[in-house]
């Protein structure tokens, strides 16, 4: 609606008038994220082969092309789960939290930002490793570098209990049911 691809350039024919504003200046300074090369106009940086979002769901910051597939497979298979009536069943038949989840599934506009540190809030201690975080009514999920371990489980089901917290769900109850409904933890 805001502009039109030319098939013919392989670009766009106006700058994203999203990432024209928030594009990080920190990206710009690595080799693989060149706005002078890819600038603004361009479909998934100018690279469809290896960096793919077709409905536009997810946005990617400090994600390597490995990330991104893998969180966006991960993303939809585990969404795939938001629609069933079990899911809605299991979550005690709560319509706010499950159309909640059915509607960030299909028409986000997530960013999921790479962390690419241990630190903070992904700080690994000796009582517990952080696999992602999000903040309520927020629209980022950053997933953390210990985000692949085994402790923390499925990506998607890591997804899904931070998309409940960006619902507003700030408590452990209702992400670990969500969890639980999608057959992530007992």
């Amino acid at each position: 609606m805001h502009r039109y691809y030319d098939a013919g350039t392989g670009r766009y024919t106006r700058p994203d008038p999203l990432d024209f504003a928030a594009t990080d200046q920190l990206l710009v300074k690595f080799a693989w994220f060149d706005t002078e090369r890819f600038g603004y106009f361009a479909y998934v940086q100018g690279n469809p082969v290896n960096f793919i979002d077709p409905l536009g769901l997810l946005k990617f910051k400090g994600c390597n092309p490995g990330q991104q597939s893998e969180i966006s497979r991960e993303f939809r298979e585990y969404c795939a789960e938001t629609g069933t009536p079990e899911f809605n069943h299991c979550l005690c038949d709560n319509p706010i939290l499950a159309g909640g989840l059915k509607r960030l599934c299909g028409k986000s506009n997530l960013t999921i930002r790479c962390e690419s540190r241990a630190e903070g809030r992904c700080a690994v201690t000796e009582r517990e490793v952080n696999c992602a975080w999000s903040i309520p009514f927020g629209n980022t999920i950053r997933v953390c570098p210990s985000a692949s371990k085994p402790s923390c489980g499925p990506l998607g089901c890591t997804l899904l209990h931070e998309m409940t917290h960006i619902l507003g769900h700030g408590g452990e109850k209702w992400p670990e049911q969500v969890e639980r409904c999608v057959g992530c933890s007992s």
